[in-house]
């Protein structure tokens, strides 16, 4: 398992033990998660695979400290709110990984004002965050979201002006 770095589940269901599996790849490097079923599947709509649940979150949370070498994060289309957020940002505090994250992908999820604030808490006050593209597109932010990310890019500039 040494050599694997790339993690790509597409479709996958919710109550994946992610903690074990990336506590099996230590060396992975992407992650790209994608829960439920495809968008035009909707007459095969199963509640339990509908999205990211909070027990998903909360796993991944955990989960995330156990992958060190991780660059590049994506939770694209999964139903993820504000409440799955705190989750993954609260592992993310508790472990160096928002340090190694260059790539996160939210795009398409139900996060607002409220969410956006939390990730950029978990990556301008992470010492030596270098997070270099954030996708937070097609979600709930409106003008006050849009102010926080602005206020996190200001946050995360450093004496030179470059993004931390």
């Amino acid at each position: 398992q040494d050599y694997i770095f790339t993690l790509q589940l597409q479709k996958a269901p919710g109550g994946l033990p992610l903690d074990s599996i990336c506590a099996a790849l230590p060396n992975v490097t992407l992650m790209d998660i994608r829960y439920g079923s495809n968008a035009g599947e909707v007459m095969k709509y199963d509640r339990n695979t509908a999205g990211m649940g909070h027990s998903d979150a909360e796993i991944l949370g955990r989960a995330l400290g156990t992958c060190t070498s991780l660059t590049s994060l994506c939770l694209r289309n999964g139903r993820l709110n504000d409440d799955a957020v705190r989750l993954l940002v609260a592992g993310l505090e508790r472990t160096a990984v928002a340090t190694t994250i260059t790539h996160l992908d939210v795009s398409h999820n139900k996060i607002t004002t409220n969410g956006v604030r939390l990730l950029g808490r978990a990556f301008v006050e992470a010492s030596g965050s270098v997070l270099a593209s954030l996708n937070v597109s097609n979600n709930c932010i409106h003008a006050e979201g849009g102010r926080a990310l602005g206020q996190m890019l200001l946050g995360g500039l450093s004496e030179n002006g470059t993004l931390r």
